[in-house]
């Protein structure tokens, strides 16, 4: 959900609602299911109108949607904090709001300027590793379907 352009916060719980629904439904009928829920705030280009708000705003905006989607997402088994998006600082701290997957090494993002969210290019298997132990969280491989592997 791309969060913080034109809608209202009312809106995004609104948006939070009906994938809730169509989640329950989707399960109910056996049918597919959304694998994961991931939150990202629209990030305004430099230089452009609109207020961008500062950098503790979006931070505590990003934090606080995390925990809200997670509790109101409750059947979606995975909420990702995009470490390329977040930066990695932040991303970490998300894992104790809600979020319990960060994405994978990611060789190469460029939709968002990495200056703007603090944010690195890539990271390697063993720094995420130790970012996730860090926060106090045990790292797991897996697959594009969550399927947990051991090792590379």
């Amino acid at each position: 959900m791309l969060f913080g352009y034109i809608e209202s916060e009312a809106e995004r719980i609104e948006h939070l609602i009906k994938l809730r629904e169509l989640q329950d439904e989707s399960i109910k009928k056996g049918k597919g299911r959304f694998q994961c829920f991931v939150p990202l705030r629209f990030i305004r280009p430099e230089g452009t109108e609109g207020e961008a708000g500062g950098a503790s705003e979006n931070v505590l905006v990003d934090l606080k949607t995390m925990a809200i989607s997670r509790l109101m997402l409750d059947n979606f088994d995975y909420v990702k904090a995009f470490w390329p998006m977040l930066g990695v600082k932040l991303a970490q701290v998300a894992l104790s709001f809600g979020a319990n997957d960060l994405d994978g090494t990611v060789q190469q993002y460029r939709v968002v300027d990495k200056k703007a969210v603090n944010s690195r290019d890539s990271m390697s298997v063993e720094e995420i590793e130790a970012m996730i132990g860090e926060a106090g969280r045990r790292a797991v491989q897996r697959d594009g379907f969550y399927n947990e592997y051991m090792g590379i």
